[in-house]
């Protein structure tokens, strides 16, 4: 039963055993290559790209597990390719806390008129199906705090105790009429550590 590809890794060291270095030396070629295959996996995991308007229900709307942050970008676009590359490095340092889907509003330009994308780079922010938080442009801390919501979302599905107490106080405040400050309050919620 083959299960995916073969990986082949070795421990790299100084013997000095002559018989045995141009096998290391392929070894150690076959564990980089293996190492750098199974990055792009990780990375293709992790990132994702809309080509039709069937993928929007199953990558984005659906989409369970972990949060969206949904790019919506143009090749054309100069801040749009600067922060492209931030986009995906904040993803891969998250390790799977939430996932990268880009959205090219030139091939999909439906999409980007059903989420009243006016102008990109237009990030939104998605957790099973409803859209939490967005921005428009390249402003480096909204993006961070974009981020970093993500993450608490991730990590507050999977602590009962947090979601628990975020409840009880949206009850309370609902019972005493108090609708104000509700959506601080379910903010401030997914800061418990």
């Amino acid at each position: 039963m083959n299960s995916g590809p073969m990986r082949y890794f070795s421990l790299i060291n100084g013997s000095g055993n002559d018989g045995a270095d141009a096998a290391s030396a392929d070894s150690e070629t076959i564990a980089k290559e293996s190492a750098k295959d199974f990055m792009k996996s990780v990375k293709e995991e992790l990132i994702d790209e809309l080509k039709s308007y069937d993928e929007w229900l199953p990558k984005v709307m659906e989409e369970t597990t972990k949060p969206v942050l949904l790019d919506c970008y143009a090749d054309w676009c100069a801040p749009c390719r600067k922060i492209m590359p931030v986009l995906e490095q904040a993803t891969l340092e998250a390790e799977g806390k939430f996932k990268l889907v880009k959205l090219n509003i030139d091939n999909l330009p439906q999409l980007a008129n059903g989420l009243s994308v006016k102008s990109i780079p237009a990030i939104f922010l998605i957790y099973r199906g409803n859209i939490i938080d967005s921005m428009t442009g390249f402003d480096p801390n909204k993006l961070q705090e974009m981020i970093n919501t993500a993450e608490l979302v991730n990590k507050a599905q999977y602590d009962e105790t947090i979601m628990v107490s975020v409840l009880a106080e949206a009850q309370k405040m609902i019972e005493e009429k108090s609708y104000e400050n509700a959506e601080q309050v379910l903010r401030d919620g997914y800061t418990y550590e």
